[in-house]
């Protein structure tokens, strides 16, 4: 499966606890990408977890183009050459919570749309971990990213971004136009 075109949602109330997609390569090494054209739940009807990446099995890729609502979003590296793990989103995140979990390979979250909201804090798994990178401009970050002992590993801005709460990473690249209402905590 590399590409899925249609709409995924639950079909009950209970669907932000019950349903579950898991998206990890077959194989070892640099995960193929998986893009999934429509969107993921509703705003009333959210999936329970989506996973990326399995820990000490194998990595993996999905690019969702449309808006995708999950109440958790779980990014897993592997702990093999190559194998980092990557999300990549075109459209909004309506959630809860987003864990970048790093290994031996690199968990990113990349927010490639334009004109996207990301609502659901985003942490690193343990201190130091995963990669937020913004490509896409006008976005806004609504919740805290990385605050207390889940602080990330790094935050590059290339386009314009506006964090709507605190953040907190060891490293900050900014190299776009980017407002942060809150506080921003540096962990050099």
């Amino acid at each position: 499966l590399t590409a899925v075109s249609g709409t995924i949602t639950g079909s009950t109330a209970r669907s932000h606890q019950d349903t579950f997609i898991v998206i990890t390569d077959s194989a070892s090494g640099a995960p193929a990408a998986q893009t999934f054209a429509g969107q993921i739940g509703t705003s009333d009807n959210k999936m329970g977890t989506i996973t990326v990446g399995t820990a000490d099995g194998n990595a993996g890729s999905a690019i969702f183009s449309s808006d995708v609502y999950a109440t958790n979003l779980t990014v897993n590296a592997d702990n093999g050459a190559g194998e980092s793990s990557t999300v990549s989103l075109s459209g909004s995140f309506t959630g809860t919570a987003i864990t970048l979990n790093n290994d031996t390979g690199v968990a990113k979250l990349v927010v490639a749309g334009t004109d996207t909201t990301v609502t659901g804090t985003i942490d690193g798994a343990a201190t130091g971990e995963g990669t937020l990178q913004i490509t896409g401009s006008d976005t806004t970050v609504a919740s805290e990213v990385g605050i207390g002992t889940t602080d990330l590993a790094s935050i590059d801005v290339d386009a314009t971004t506006t964090f709507s709460d605190a953040t907190e990473a060891v490293a900050y690249t900014v190299d776009a136009d980017t407002t942060f209402t809150g506080a921003v905590l540096a962990n050099t």
